[in-house]
Formats: structure tokens, sequence, C-alpha cells
């Protein structure tokens, strides 16, 4: 008969086998938490390449349709303007019509003016995003007959100009979503700074929405807002309900200022 021979493993390596075994399983196990980190964080980084390929787009869109109108319909006043000049000539019984037909026509083409810088952000904001805001206060009060009350710092923000033409179209798809949806008469702007950053504030007191119908389906203009706020490390909340206006808050922290 064979002898079977036992071989006991010392308690002391055992106990070495059973921690390297835990220690490689932690290792293993944070190998993956770090891919899948890092796999996240590059998703993060593509929808952010994403939304800003989007928003460069958009831009040049602007631009574009910015040159086309002043080159067009600015074309077309200026025509319009030197006809009315030479039936003054023509026809001075009709003075007092004619001087109000070619002050309409300078009024149309100072509009135009304002509406195409707008559209030409970088153009506009040359002068700074406080006069930005400002001249689109002016026109939304003079077009659309809002009442607005605004309240807006008294010196420029320290921003880059990157950081101020996607606040700037920040606060005019804010506009724009008043424009086309809220029935609203009277709109508050606030933009403030503090220690944690800057703020803008849109309220109107317009029909509103509701909040859960919004979140199923999503505002193409409201989530535009939130993807920037969150594209510039901030957040923009949006607060409504049906019958009691909307109130959009964008928050931007102060890193971004001093880039």
């Amino acid at each position: 008969m064979g002898v079977l021979l036992h071989y006991q493993i010392p308690k002391s390596k055992f106990v070495i086998l059973i921690a390297g075994g835990t220690v490689l399983a932690v290792l293993c196990a944070l190998g993956v938490i770090a891919i899948v980190k890092l796999y996240a964080s590059r998703l993060r980084a593509l929808e952010a390449e994403k939304r800003l390929a989007q928003f460069e787009a958009a831009e040049k869109t602007r631009q574009r349709i910015a040159e086309d109108l002043h080159a067009s319909i600015g074309q077309s006043i200026a025509v319009a303007k030197a006809l009315v000049a030479d039936l003054l000539e023509q026809h001075p019984e009709c003075a007092a019509a004619l001087h109000s037909l070619y002050n309409q026509l300078n009024s149309g083409m100072e509009d135009l003016r304002q509406l195409s810088q707008a559209l030409h952000g970088e153009r506009l904001l040359e002068t700074g995003i406080l006069i930005a805001i400002r001249t689109d206060i002016e026109l939304a009060e003079r077009m659309n007959g809002y009442v607005i009350n605004s309240s807006l710092p008294d010196e420029e923000l320290p921003l880059s100009h990157e950081t101020k033409l996607a606040l700037y179209r920040m606060f005019q798809n804010t506009m724009a979503n008043i424009y086309r949806h809220a029935q609203a008469s009277l709109i508050d702007i606030t933009l403030q700074t503090d220690e944690g950053g800057i703020t803008l504030i849109v309220a109107d007191n317009g029909v509103g929405f509701d909040p859960d119908q919004e979140q199923q389906h999503p505002s193409l203009g409201l989530d535009s807002i939130r993807q920037h706020a969150a594209q510039l490390g901030g957040q923009a909340t949006i607060l409504s309900a049906v019958g009691r206006g909307t109130t959009v808050t964008i928050h931007l922290p102060h890193t971004i200022a001093d880039e």
C-alpha cells in the first residue's frame, strides 16, 4: 500500500496568500474603477467638444445672417431713402408725409443695425457685454413693447472674450424664449457679481409652463442655455409654473474670470 502524504500549509503562509489575493483583487477593482472613470471623463470631454462645435457653428451662422441682413435689407432701405429724397425735391407739397416716411426709414435702418450687431456677437462685444445687453434691452423695448427693469454692474465684467460671448448668447436665448412663448409684458433682468461668481437672472410675468412636461420634452432653447452654462463650469436653473411666469438663473464661477 502506498502511503498518502498530507501537506499542511503553515498558517503564516496561508495568511500571506489570503492577504496577497485580497490586495490583488483590490488592485483589479481599482483598475476597473479607474478605467470606467477615464471612459466617463472622455465621454464628458467629447460631449463638451460637441457642444463647443455646435456653438461655433451657430455663431458662424449668426454672423452670416447678420452680414446678409446688412447687405440686402440695409441696401434696400438705403435705396428707399434716396427715392424719398428725390420725391421731396419733386413734390414739396407732400413734404410732411415724405419727411415722416424718411424718419421711419432712418429708424428702421437703426433697428436693422442693432439687430445685425446682436446677431454678430463678436462685433458687438468689442464694446463690452454690458453695452451689448443694454442694446438688446433697448431694442426689445422699442420693437416689442416690453417693460424691462434692469440692474447691471457699473463696470465691465472681468471675463474672457469667449466667456462674454457665451454669457451673452445665453442671455439672448433666454430673451428669445420669452419673445416666442411667454406672452409676457414685464421682464426683470439682473446681472450681479459676488464672491461666489457671476449671476444672470431673467424673470418674466408670462404664461409659464409645467416643469415636469419640460423635463420630458426639453425645449431646445432652454436646453442650450443649460449646456452652455455647464460647459463653462456653471449652472442654469429654470423655475416656472403655469400662469406664474418663468425665471432663468445662470450662475458662472469666478474661475472663468481669470482666463
